[in-house]
This record gives structure tokens, C-alpha cells and sequence, in this order.
């Protein structure tokens, strides 16, 4: 049964088209996935779903009543539920964690004993129970989020809509999250509509759309999209920067540059490179070879450079306290000239304190650090992109990159020279004269890094520069950081909660509750988490619930993508036991953040 059926549904903000007469059907007790970057019409979508929002255009029937009418509309307003973007968006902060369940349970008019008994169990299966009598805005992120979920299922709806759930939530809270989610859909028949900005996390989806700029530019399951990828090489051979800047963009549906190779898919057998590898597509291959990706107009000196042993900067021991919470405690590390390094983790792991500590912005409660630098004054070393205000709206791009020169003081003859090398850099020069407020966010983030390296700075610390790009301008971000780490010699400080980017970084820290519970290279971290869990398993199956159930009963944890579940298995006795057909699988990053912060945790 379809729960929900959309037809050529359009949406329009003014004169601005959200919504391009997308279609798609959600079928009964499933969990539907929708994926895009920041503007893709994801929001809009699940609020007209939701019954908040009018539209233009088009036909939305939801439980098979059309939403246009009003007064049918209303019968069945209390089977959805709707949970908005944001940490704890639909929560009330000043009240507890069971005062909140209560005050949802009252509005929908439920009665004492079905109140308790319901909440009983949300409370049991979420793992909230000892926390009932917690102020909501003391909780986490991932508990916020929880408890979310509980008050919005409180009234046992048949339809939950979640916008964003798990942005800024760390790894090991997303997973709990699916879990629950995939837990109600086995045993209530729940039907699930999810979005989400991570690809990854959309493979769950046992349908998935990948949305871009209003459209929904593929629809299915992920062995669907499998069927559709295109055909993906990798090249990993000594002198792959040099090979990856003689391709021309045109011959090839993508070019994706990796930290030691780069992958791409040519658009003929003419395309294909001499010693490349056959790679097994992956859902991001599928969309960047329909949005394409912008490989940038400058060109690699050498495969790699030689890292300069030389440490450039220094943090020992750093602490900061605000009141009786300690947002960083005994943080220690060191960071090495052109090094770009990744700082991992959720919204408050205090990635972002410990930046503002290094800029001067905030001081520490303990500890110290420094920045070995040629010039002393150490606003003349670094540059800062910050995740929120780096340029001036109502300038042109032109104009921003200027007064960030003006700012930093440079001669007049020399800034011209500097503003034209910058545009041509990060490829603006066709947005030179554009009020910044009106370009998409991929260009706008361009310009932010470009302003923050004006004055040549030795290290440049930024603050989750591709939060809400999509795949192409995030693969082209990337581009630009490697340049300037391998020709510039610029050292990179990159904080994100795209557990996927660190595969780019030399060097990460994970960074969970103010701690630091894992650092080094992505490969040592990957060769860390397989002594902790074991190695990485895959089966592919038409019934994943049942699948999973089975596995628990060996004591093995599972993880669920759609039609696929995923496990660990350490002691290999138990592998003739598993009555599927499995393959093996790989490790991501997720699984090491999950792996290595529990066991230190």
C-alpha cells in the first residue's frame, strides 16, 4: 500500500521555483530516504508532506486522500507526525524529558493509562529511562533527538516525517537513531520519511531520491542506483597528481581526487587511463556523474611533497572550562608543516572551542599552545574561515576578496596581482561582479577560503568549510585544500562531522565530549578499529530484519542499509554459524568513530 503518492508537485517562493514538479510514491511500513545538499527543496518537500506548507502545483495524497482538500485533510492530520530540523527543534527546553512526552501525549487528548504504558516503552527502547526527570536542555544532541522521536510517537502515528534528524549528531547517536527507527517500522508498521545531507546515511533508505536544486534526479533502491552507476576507475600510481592534472574534464563524467589516488569514469573506452583500477561504484559516484564534478584549472609540481618534519603548531595540554562544564579537557597534539588535518566529531565535541583558543578568540583554562611561525604576530600566519560569518553579502565577490587584502594591508600594486591569482584559483571569475547574498553556497564558501588566504598564511584553520554542499563543490573544496597543503606549503586545520571528508586529511583527531579519543592517519585508525571489532562483513538479503535478528542471537552487532546488513565479526568461529551468503565488507570512518569511541569511552 502507498502511504504517500506526490505527482508533478511544484513549489514557489516568490519568483524562486523550490520544488520542480518532482514524483515519487512511499510505500507502507518502510523507511524512505531523501538526500541533498542545503537548498535542494528537501525541507520544503517533507513540510508540504506534513501538511505546513501549501504548493503551487501538482498532487499530494497522502493515506489516499488529496491534501487540497481540506476537510479530509483533517481526518487524518493525527496519523503523521513531523519533526523539524534542528537539535531538539519540536522540544521544550525548560521542561524535563518525561514532561515533555506528557505534554505532546495531552495535546493528542490521550488518556492516563495509554500515556504510561506508551511511554514506558518509548522510554525502554530509546534508552531514556533513567533520564526522565533531566531539564531537555541539558541533554546531548543525540538524546535531544531521541527524545524527539518519543514525543513525536507518542500518539502512535503511521506516518513519521524527520527533517534532518541526525546533522551534527555524532556517528555512534546516527546509528542508534536508525536503529530505533528500523525498530518501530519491524514491529508497529511504522512508515519512515527521512532526509538527511549524508550519502551514506541514505543508503539505509529501502527507497532512496537523491534531490539537486529542485529535482529529484534519481529514484530507487540502492541496487537500483547500483545498476545505473557508472563504470569507475581508480588511479593510485606514484605519479597520479601530475596524470590527474593533464585529464581534461570534458572526456570524463567525473574526476574525483582521493589523498593517494583519483577516481573518475570516462565518458568512452577512449577516457580510460593505462594501469587504473575497476572500483566498485558507490551511491556519490551515481550522482556525481549526473551533476558532474569541476576538476580546477591549476596543475600538481609533483605526485607528493616531501612533509616537512618541522611542527608548526603545538598544543599541550589545553583545557576550557565554562562554569562547571568542560567544553575541552586535556587536549595534547601537534601538527606538522603542509599537514592537513582533520578534527572529527559531532556538534559539541569542542572542535570549534579549540580554534577559537588557537586564534586568540577564546583563552584557555589550562594548557598552552603555540604556532611556530618566521613572523611573531601570529595574525600574519594564519587564516580563519569560520562556519558562520566570513564575507559581506552585499558586496560582489570581487569586492570581498579586495577588502580582505585592504584588511590585511597590502601594498595597492600588489593586491590587483593577488585579487586576479585568487579569482582564477578558486575559478570565480565568472562570479566577479555577483552580489555574494545571490550565489549558491558552494561558490560562497569558495570565496571565504580565498579571502582567508589573501596574506599567505602558514596555517589555515577551517571550520566545516562544506556543511551543506553538495557532492561536485565538495570534491572541489577538497581540490583547493590539497593544492595549497602540496604547492604552497600551507598547513591545513579542518574541522567537519562528514566522517567521509577525513579520508582526505594526512593526519585526524576524534573528537567526542570534549576529548580527543583516536588520533593518526585514517589507514592506522581503520587497522585500530578491525583489533577492536573484527573485520567487516555484508549481506545482501530481502529480508534485513530477519537477517539482523539472526545475528543478534550470536552475539553479533549488526548495522541495516536498506536491503543490506552490515557486521563485524571477531571470532572467526562464529562465520560458519551465519546461515546467508556474505561478502566481505570495508571499514568506513564511521565505523572507526563508532569502534574506537566506545572502546575508549
Amino acid at each position: 500500500m502507498k502511504i504517500a503518492e506526490i505527482t508533478e508537485l511544484s513549489k514557489f517562493y516568490k519568483k524562486e521555483k523550490a520544488i520542480n514538479s518532482i514524483s515519487f510514491s512511499v510505500e507502507e511500513n518502510s523507511l524512505f530516504c531523501m538526500v541533498g545538499a542545503d537548498g535542494a527543496g528537501k525541507s520544503t518537500t517533507l513540510k508540504i508532506l506534513a501538511g505546513i506548507l501549501n504548493f503551487e502545483k501538482g498532487s499530494v495524497k497522502v493515506f489516499g486522500e488529496d491534501f487540497r482538500n481540506k476537510r479530509k485533510a483533517e481526518k487524518f492530520r493525527d496519523k503523521i507526525a513531523f519533526m523539524p530540523q534542528g537539535l531538539g527543534q519540536n522540544l521544550y527546553h525548560n521542561l524535563s524529558v518525561e514532561e515533555n512526552i506528557d505534554f505532546f501525549a495531552n495535546l493528542h487528548g490521550l488518556r492516563r493509562k495509554e500515556i504510561a504504558d506508551r511511554k514506558n516503552k518509548l522510554l525502554k527502547i530509546t534508552g531514556l529511562e533513567k533520564f526522565t526527570e533531566r531539564q531537555t536542555s541539558k541533554l546531548s544532541g543525540g538524546m535531544k533527538q531521541k527524545l524527539g522521536i518519543c514525543c513525536s510517537l507518542i500518539h502512535l502515528p503511521r506516518l513519521i516525517i524527520l527533517d534532518e534528524p541526525t546533522t551534527g549528531v555524532d556517528p555512534i547517536s546516527r546509528r542508534e537513531l536508525y536503529g530505533l527507527l528500523n525498530e518501530f517500522i519491524e514491529n508497529e508498521g511504522l512508515t519512515v520519511i527521512v532526509s538527511t545531507a549524508y550519502i551514506d546515511e541514505a543508503e539505509r533508505g529501502s527507497k532512496i531520491a537523491v534531490m539537486h536544486e529542485g529535482e529529484i534526479i534519481f529514484l530507487g533502491s540502492h541496487d537500483d542506483f547500483l545498476k545505473k552507476a557508472p563504470n569507475v576507475y581508480s588511479y593510485s600510481q606514484n605519479d597520479f597528481l601530475q596524470k590527474y592534472s593533464s585529464l581534461e574534464s570534458d572526456k570524463y563524467d567525473f574526476i574525483k581526487l582521493g589523498k593517494n589516488s583519483f577516481y573518475y569514469s570516462p565518458k568512452t573506452k577512449n577516457g580510460l587511463i593505462e594501469n587504473s583500477n575497476r572500483k566498485n561504484a558507490e551511491l556519490e559516484d551515481t550522482i556525481l556523474s549526473t551533476i558532474g564534478s569541476r576538476k580546477l584549472n591549476f596543475s600538481f609540481s609533483s605526485s607528493e611533497p616531501t612533509k616537512d618534519k618541522k611542527q608548526i603548531c603545538n598544543i599541550e595540554n589545553i583545557s576550557k572550562r565554562f562554569g562547571d562544564f568542560y567544553a575541552l579537557k586535556n587536549i595534547t597534539m601537534s601538527v606538522r608543516k603542509a599537514e592537513i588535518f582533520g578534527l572529527l566529531g559531532p556538534n559539541g565535541a569542542g572542535k570549534t572551542t579549540l580554534i577559537k583558543i588557537i586564534l586568540g578568540l577564546l583563552n584557555p583554562t589550562e594548557g598552552t599552545f603555540q604556532i611556530n611561525a618566521p613572523n611573531s604576530n601570529i595574525k600574519e600566519n594564519i587564516g580563519y574561515m569560520s562556519q558562520k560569518f566570513s564575507l559581506y553579502g552585499d558586496l560582489t565577490v570581487y569586492e570581498n576578496i579586495y577588502l580582505a587584502g585592504s584588511i590585511r594591508k597590502i601594498p595597492y600594486d600588489k593586491l590587483n596581482k593577488k585579487i586576479d591569482n585568487l579569482m582564477e584559483l578558486g575559478n570565480l571569475y565568472n562570479y566577479s561582479g555577483e552580489i555574494v547574498d545571490k550565489l549558491p553556497l558552494g561558490i560562497k564558501q569558495r570565496l571565504a577560503l580565498m579571502t582567508s588566504i589573501i596574506h599567505d598564511p602558514v596555517i589555515i584553520f577551517l571550520d566545516e568549510p562544506t556543511s551543506g554542499v553538495d557532492p561536485s563543490e565538495r570534491d572541489t573544496f577538497w581540490q583547493l585544500i590539497r593544492y595549497l597543503s602540496y604547492e604552497k606549503n600551507t598547513t591545513a586545520i579542518v574541522t567537519t562531522h562528514f566522517t567521509e571528508e577525513s579520508e582526505y586529511c594526512d593526519k585526524i583527531s576524534l573528537m567526542s565530549g570534549g576529548r580527543i579519543a583516536g588520533m593518526g592517519s585514517p589507514e592506522s585508525l581503520k587497522q585500530k578499529t578491525e583489533k577492536i571489532a573484527g573485520k567487516p562483513y555484508e549481506i545482501n538479503t530481502a529480508t534485513p530484519f530477519e537477517t539482523a535478528e539472526h545475528l543478534k542471537k550470536l552475539n553479533v552487532k549488526t548495522d541495516i542499509f536498506g536491503s543490506k546488513v552490515k557486521f563485524f565479526i571477531k571470532d572467526r568461529s562464529l562465520l560458519p554459524k551465519i546461515n546467508y551468503n556474505y561478502k566481505k565488507g570495508e571499514i568506513t570512518m564511521d565505523d572507526v568513530f563508532v569502534s574506537i569511541t566506545q572502546n575508549e569511552y
